[in-house]
């Protein structure tokens, strides 16, 4: 504070001197009012006040505050180096000719660069700086940051080296490399930057394989939340095309390593998989822009996105997030760092990314989630996907589209919106439906059972035991192979029965005034191969020549019991409840046909044929 300032120039300062060397030659200070500030040239600081005021620094590295929404800064190209000091979200594309954004005040706000080369800085809370075009600096700070270099060779660093998230103590640091080399022989040079801090140059000549370079330990001893490996002399010539390259084939940090795959990860401005600007300079919490190179983080909720290319990124401790855009990107994450989430736009395997609990698919391509090991959370997108936690107890989250959830362990979760599709769990385990979810297939050879939900829901069981309950809704109830037992509970429900199938057992008791569940017999079953039995209470109907029957518990207690309608897919017939005596009288005159037996015998159909027919239609 300047005390005096307004009331006579004797007590106001002429200059402001920076450490650097730079002097702001005027320093124009505005009122409450919506203020006009002009120089002609030199280095102008320029604070408006708290009116929405003009700016204009002419010549010369200006600097501008600005803290009101209506505040116009005039530049023109060529007029210095300048630089915008702000305590709200502003860009640096409202003037195309300032270099430099920093923010100030505790506010999660926002930077945004333009076409040139900037330098944006953010305060110490959470905030979001964006490159733009240009070759940028992005510089977090503290907080959690979001960092987005835009086109261009930019350098990113997430947090201030003063954080007070706990550092990682580093006693060891090893980087394998290998390069491509131009007629002139000069090595490809690697720095090797702690927390931001150049430490060591290795000129790497070797071409043929990978060689290990070590860090000097004398510069290590230090802790440090982030390690960048810089490629920083990078070269091409036209005739005949020439590209020096750097490779990283892995880097070492306390006995923990990152492997690339076996061709290395190229650190290159050219194009290609895994190609690497080596002015692309990776650091702290940050998306990792374009193409990228290995690195550590070793701190901090961190997001990191590749961008085009296969690329290598590794979030450290934290709850980091992964852009995953490229089926070659390798995750790397250590058994402690975090709950971490893959955000990928197709199909993706949890395998291939050890110790990341999280996967989110985005976009609406029909695209598949799996898990790993862990107790994951996956969540689908607006496609139809097929979600599979794997092992561990997992998470299901379905989207918009037709899904289908693998369930394997008791105690996993499926959820799923109304409205979000027709969707199908596949269980090996015994499961109730969860809400929203309308199909349920057993699968493996156990004898387990699967229970519906309110939704009309279709029940399918595997070859063993199963029972199977639809509750209510109009269900469709399919056993499969095994001896069932199928309960429908109350609604329209359908019962299926073909060869193969075995002794089903049917269980109804639905009073409903109009309900009608329905017996449907599969293709190859004809109506005249359907052989009906009064068995005490229970009504038996058989597959003629085959141990495969329908059996209707209680048919004979009471009409709640029954199933109203049997239905053939060979000759579409029906056969209502009731008709189905005057079968059962008609056969029992009749030994049921023997097994293997699949016509009725002639005396039989002579018999048989007519009452078939009136009661079949």
């Amino acid at each position: 504070t300047v005390k005096n300032w307004f009331s006579n120039a004797s007590y106001r300062i002429e200059q402001i001197a920076f450490a650097n060397g730079t002097v702001m030659t005027n320093v124009l200070v505005g009122t409450d009012g919506n203020d006009v500030l002009s120089t002609a040239g030199g280095n102008d600081y320029l604070l408006g006040g708290l009116g929405a005021d003009t700016l204009t620094g002419g010549l010369g590295n200006d600097v501008y505050m600005l803290d009101n929404p209506g505040d116009v800064i005039i530049e023109n190209a060529g007029e210095g180096n300048d630089s915008v000091i702000s305590n709200m979200s502003y860009s640096l594309a409202t003037n195309p000719n300032l270099e430099n954004l920093t923010l100030t005040d505790t506010a999660a706000i926002t930077a945004t660069g333009n076409l040139l080369d900037n330098l944006l800085s953010g305060n110490s809370i959470n905030n979001t700086l964006s490159g733009d075009a240009g070759n940028d600096v992005l510089k977090g700070q503290a907080g959690d940051d979001t960092l987005y270099g835009g086109s261009g060779n930019d350098t990113l660093y997430g947090a201030d080296i003063t954080d007070t998230a706990p550092a990682t103590l580093i006693n060891q640091l090893e980087i394998s490399a290998k390069a491509n080399l131009l007629n002139d022989g000069v090595g490809a040079k690697m720095d090797v930057y702690i927390d931001g801090v150049l430490k060591t140059s290795f000129s790497v000549t070797n071409t043929a394989s990978y060689q290990s370079y070590t860090v000097d330990p004398a510069l290590l001893g230090v802790s440090a939340r982030r390690i960048d490996v810089a490629f920083s002399n990078d070269a091409t010539v036209a005739s005949p095309v020439q590209d020096r390259n750097l490779y990283i084939g892995s880097i070492t940090v306390n006995s923990q390593t990152i492997t690339s795959s076996a061709n290395g990860v190229i650190l290159d401005i050219g194009a290609g998989t895994a190609a690497f600007d080596g002015k692309n300079l990776i650091a702290g919490q940050a998306v990792l822009p374009w193409n990228a190179a290995l690195r550590f983080n070793l701190e901090g909720n961190d997001l990191l996105d590749g961008g085009v290319g296969a690329d290598t990124m590794r979030g450290g401790l934290g709850n980091d997030l992964y852009l995953v855009d490229d089926a070659g990107d390798v995750i790397i994450e250590s058994a402690d760092g975090g709950i971490d989430r893959v955000q990928v736009g197709f199909s993706y395997d949890l395998n291939h990314a050890a110790n990341v609990e999280n996967l989110t698919l985005t976009g609406s391509l029909a695209a598949n989630a799996t898990g790993n090991s862990l107790d994951n959370t996956l969540i689908g997108n607006s496609g139809n996907n097929r979600i599979d936690g794997g092992l561990g107890v997992d998470r299901m989250e379905g989207g918009l589209g037709d899904d289908t959830f693998i369930v394997d362990t008791v105690g996993e979760v499926v959820v799923e919106a109304a409205g979000g599709g027709s969707d199908t769990v596949e269980t090996s385990i015994s499961l109730t439906l969860g809400s929203n979810v309308e199909y349920l297939t057993l699968t493996g050879t156990a004898g387990i059972n699967g229970t519906g939900n309110t939704l009309d829901n279709r029940l399918t069981g595997n070859s063993a035991a199963n029972s199977l309950s639809g509750l209510a809704g109009n269900d469709t109830l399919d056993g499969q192979g095994g001896a069932d037992t199928l309960t429908g509970g109350t609604g329209n429900d359908t019962y299926v029965l073909g060869r193969g199938y075995g002794a089903d057992t049917v269980v109804e008791n639905d009073a409903t005034v109009g309900n009608a569940d329905v017996a449907q017999f599969l293709t190859g079953v004809s109506a005249d191969q359907l052989w009906f039995v009064h068995a005490g209470n229970n009504l038996e109907v058989s597959i003629i020549g085959t141990s495969d029957k329908l059996v209707v518990q209680n048919w004979y207690i009471g009409s709640a019991n029954h199933v109203e309608q049997f239905k053939t897919t060979d000759g579409n017939l029906t056969l209502l409840d009731s008709q189905v005596e005057s079968l059962v009288s008609a056969m029992a005159a009749f030994a049921p046909p023997s097994s293997g037996q699949i016509t009725l015998p002639t005396n039989y159909q002579t018999a048989l044929a007519p009452v078939i027919a009136a009661n079949w239609q």
